[in-house]
């Protein structure tokens, strides 16, 4: 099955290339050095699964640009290739441009410059995670599984706040859901942006507890992966539960295509368990998504009005990116009352900031990523990369959705969780392509 390639006469094919030119014109240089031959390329993005929860988004944002370059130099020195370069990353180059342009028309170019900084870095980790794991297929084992342990050491940070009862009440609606007390937030800025951080590395947690072959590691991941789903569970997002279901919902469906009507009804018999039999406070908060009542989907509902009529007298350029655009312009377009640091919803977002260009390329790139991944899903071959593909597909998917209700790009952080999964999945298929 042959990945759709970057056309040889696009701009995009011609940029690459002379870039990778260049560059292996350094190679003889770099031959020599003992120290680019030497770095363990295909650890550095299993260390950084493991640590970026807990690094801040400035020291995140140099090790991803490092780890990217000395990827590029070491692979060099050693006298080896780079690629393949699938469709996704000639999208994500179109996109990168929309936003570099929306950089310089910003009404506060340079607050926009450090946002469009983090969309690079979100493309150099997804390309450096597929690339190491596409030439490294070893290695995506301990990847996932060290992707996996920083979001168990960050459930069990959280589950440490809800044992004792910090108070949260800033972000609860005490006359809507009386019975509720604590949301987790553990090492993030709140509960919402724990809740999508969180969907990635249970989605990876849920394909090692089916790819692994022993009934140690399979218990070993059921133990991280229950904490981790504890931890979703308590931050109380109704978001990031809707998420998860359609992580289950989709991974099920993708890794026994033949039973998923069955995992998809039990799966709505145990959700409709919980609204009806569960806990009090589960009840309340599931219960809000379709009874309404609650002050914060009130104030969605106002937030999404007064950025449509932005992204409306916006339609072309957006007002650039980040959120000191953002709140600089929003003001004029806001409902009575309705303060608001984004739009919750990412595509808006991308729409006030970028203009609709953007969106839409971005648009195109995500669902360049979802077919292959999709695509590398159904492929015969070693069961955890197939499994990687689809886990990475319901991770995106359960992403998208929470997206329409939260702006899960507000922390980068839990941003770089999906990029990580998602270079992870595509790494998975580009290898299933190179062994058909």
């Amino acid at each position: 099955m042959a990945l759709p390639q970057i056309g040889r006469k696009s701009v995009t094919y011609r940029v690459l290339r002379a870039g990778v030119l260049r560059l292996a014109s350094l190679r003889p240089i770099l031959a020599g050095s003992v120290v680019l031959q030497k770095v363990p390329l295909e650890r550095l993005p299993i260390y950084l699964a493991l640590a970026f929860p807990f690094l801040s988004t400035p020291t995140l944002t140099v090790l991803i640009a490092l780890g990217s370059l000395i990827f590029v130099l070491s692979r060099l020195a050693r006298g080896e290739s780079l690629g393949p370069f699938p469709l996704p990353y000639s999208l994500y180059l179109g996109f990168l441009a929309f936003m570099a342009m929306a950089t310089v028309a910003s009404v506060v170019p340079r607050a926009s410059l450090l946002s469009f900084i983090l969309w690079t870095t979100y493309g150099l980790l997804l390309a450096w995670v597929a690339q190491t794991f596409a030439l490294y297929p070893s290695y995506l084992r301990g990847g996932l599984w060290a992707f996996l342990g920083g979001a168990f050491l960050v459930a069990v940070i959280g589950l440490l706040q809800a044992w004792v009862g910090i108070d949260t009440s800033r972000w609860i609606d005490i006359n809507a859901n009386p019975g509720l007390r604590t949301r987790i937030f553990s090492v993030f800025d709140d509960p919402n942006m724990l809740a999508a951080y969180l969907v990635p590395p249970l989605a990876a947690g849920f394909l090692l507890l089916l790819s692994e072959q022993t009934w140690g590691m399979k218990a070993l991941a059921l133990l991280l992966t229950g904490t981790v789903l504890a931890a979703q569970v308590e931050t109380f997002s109704r978001g990031g539960w809707l998420a998860t279901l359609v992580v289950m919902a989709l991974l099920g469906g993708l890794w026994k295509p033949r039973y998923a009507p069955f995992i998809w009804g039990g799966l709505a018999v145990a959700l409709a368990g919980l609204v009806t039999m569960g806990p009090s406070a589960i009840q309340v908060r599931l219960n809000s998504l379709l009874g309404g009542g609650d002050t914060s989907i009130q104030y969605r509902f106002a937030i999404w009005q007064g950025v449509w009529q932005m992204a409306k007298a916006h339609l072309w350029t957006g007002v650039g990116l980040g959120p000191a655009a953002f709140a600089l312009v929003y003001p004029a377009y806001m409902l009575a009352g309705t303060l608001a640091a984004h739009a919750h919803n990412i595509y808006l977002e991308l729409w006030v900031e970028a203009g609709l260009p953007a969106l839409l390329l971005f648009l195109l790139f995500v669902g360049a990523v979802a077919v292959l991944l999709f695509r590398g899903s159904l492929q015969e071959g070693p069961s955890l990369q197939r499994l990687t593909a689809a886990a990475a597909l319901a991770a995106l998917g359960g992403l998208l959705l929470e997206g329409m209700v939260d702006n899960i790009w507000f922390s980068p952080r839990s941003a770089m969780a999906l990029w990580w999964f998602l270079g992870a999945g595509l790494g998975a298929v580009q290898r299933g392509d190179r062994s058909a």
